[in-house]
């Protein structure tokens, strides 16, 4: 294996495919994260998500995509250069990526990259055993989706945080209440369809959880006027808020949701008591 991923992808002892992927794809975040970090990418956007939790402060999910928005509003913003280099610095250390761009169309104002390669290779080159690699199908791709959102929220503070395990570097992101008012906003207002993102309770709870504030300011710049009628957004008000939403939600929808991310045994009180309890133990930021 090559010393750069030596340790990265902990392939020892795996013999399930679906966990191979996993901590493939995982892998591979990280790779692209520290391939983005020096090619002046954290200098046009910033990261925060799912996956921005997991890997910066740790929370105990899996996610799928890597989320950025960008710092100042770009329309023509071209990421072109940067996966370029990025899947420059994947070859060097013996994968065999290609990636396709798709340009934002209707009101969505997202930019999708799309990183693949063989899945039998990539666990092959990630030291993955060969009976791991064999049952894996031929053609088969694992993929790395990267968001970036051109048309950034209206109200956002940001700080640089440096990794050092499992790989060396710095990234652009948000700093924790302001990623908080991020989820809550989504919380009270995503539409997804007719099926409920439960991973947007899940984080929610890791949130409050660990005593993290939330930037109530940023929060109401990112309420619309459907979730939030108020003209000043306060503590008591946001409670209200979210205990209404908690008690409408389809709580069997966002399982079925957040249950494919996680193990069934963290998934611990998952009904409108438990987190109308957590809306009382909401910290707001002092302004």
């Amino acid at each position: 294996m090559n010393r750069k991923i030596d340790g990265l992808f902990r392939p020892d002892g795996v013999n399930d495919l679906d966990v191979a992927v996993n901590q493939l794809r995982e892998g591979l975040q990280e790779l692209i994260l520290s391939a983005l970090s020096r090619n002046g990418f954290p200098d046009k956007a910033v990261f925060h998500g799912g996956t921005c939790l997991r890997i910066l402060y740790g929370l105990d999910r899996f996610s799928e995509d890597l989320d950025f928005s960008l710092i100042e509003r770009d329309y023509g913003f071209d990421p072109d250069p940067y996966v370029k280099e990025l899947c420059t610095e994947l070859r060097e250390i013996g994968f065999e990526p290609s990636y396709k761009i798709r340009q934002p169309s209707g009101e969505m104002m997202v930019c999708s990259i799309k990183i693949k390669m063989n899945l039998r290779c990539a666990l092959e080159t990630a030291g993955f055993s060969r009976s791991v690699i064999d049952d894996a199908h031929s053609q088969e791709l694992v993929t790395v989706k990267i968001d970036v959102d051109l048309d950034p929220p209206p109200y956002s503070k940001y700080e640089t945080v440096s990794k050092t395990s499992p790989l060396r570097y710095d990234i652009r992101t948000e700093p924790l209440p302001v990623l908080f008012a991020g989820k809550t906003a989504a919380v009270l207002c995503r539409h997804w369809g007719m099926r409920v993102k439960g991973r947007d309770f899940y984080d929610f709870r890791w949130y409050v959880e660990r005593g993290v504030p939330i930037d109530i300011r940023c929060l109401e710049s990112r309420l619309d006027k459907k979730c939030n009628p108020v003209e000043k957004l306060d503590r008591d008000t946001l409670i209200t808020l979210l205990k209404n939403r908690f008690e409408t939600l389809d709580w069997d929808s966002a399982r079925e949701d957040v249950i494919n991310f996680i193990e069934p045994l963290q998934l611990g009180d998952w009904n409108k008591k438990s987190f109308k309890d957590l809306a009382d133990r909401i910290v707001v930021l002092e302004e």
